[in-house]
């Protein structure tokens, strides 16, 4: 019976629980410019004493096709022991698609970074935070005012070579490259 903003402050953005340092939760950019979302897009914005984790993906076009594996359904989306079974799924990119969803996500990063000015944001990479040798997920956890520990995933990761994935890798990443998305894909096509 309350209303969204109600909703959010009593039940995502508190606990009462004393062992409990921080509470969130995620919403994605193109949920939070989506006008199915307006009402809680609304609220956060006028929250200014949000904490804001800003992250991103560096490799782009892992993320499509990430995304491209998860439309498609094609079986599990999360493992939890290395000995489960994956299916091997072999795709061909629309160069064009690819172009677009990048050039979206990259404008959604600089209008949410307008859009929460007046809040307190870190900006994070998700290949930084998951890097055994950063410690990017220190200073995400200092941000936060949470006591750094190791973290241990319980999940085994369902994608390691994205980019294996793609039939057409080579002409995809060589028209990326021209368009000026370079800085945004692995790091090895990233020089």
């Amino acid at each position: 019976n309350e209303n969204i903003g109600a909703f959010i402050d009593n039940h995502l953005l508190n606990s009462s629980a004393k062992d409990i340092s921080a509470v969130g939760f995620k919403f994605k950019t193109d949920e939070y410019f989506s006008s199915v979302f307006t009402d809680i897009a609304d609220h956060l914005k006028q929250r200014t004493d949000l904490h804001i984790i800003h992250l991103r993906r560096k490799d782009l076009l892992a993320q499509y096709i990430s995304h491209t594996v998860v439309k498609k359904k094609s079986g599990k989306t999360v493992l939890f022991q290395e000995s489960e079974s994956r299916r091997r799924i072999d795709m061909r990119l629309s160069i064009s698609d690819v172009i677009r969803y990048m050039t979206d996500v990259i404008e959604r990063e600089v209008r949410i970074e307008n859009e929460f000015s007046s809040h307190q944001m870190i900006r994070c990479l998700y290949e930084d935070i998951v890097a055994e040798e950063s410690d990017e997920l220190d200073q995400l956890l200092a941000f936060l005012g949470v006591e750094s520990k190791k973290i241990k995933k319980r999940t085994v990761k369902l994608l390691s070579d994205h980019y294996s994935l793609v039939r057409n890798r080579d002409e995809v990443i060589g028209k990326l490259i021209d368009a000026g998305f370079a800085e945004r894909l692995s790091h090895e096509y990233s020089k």
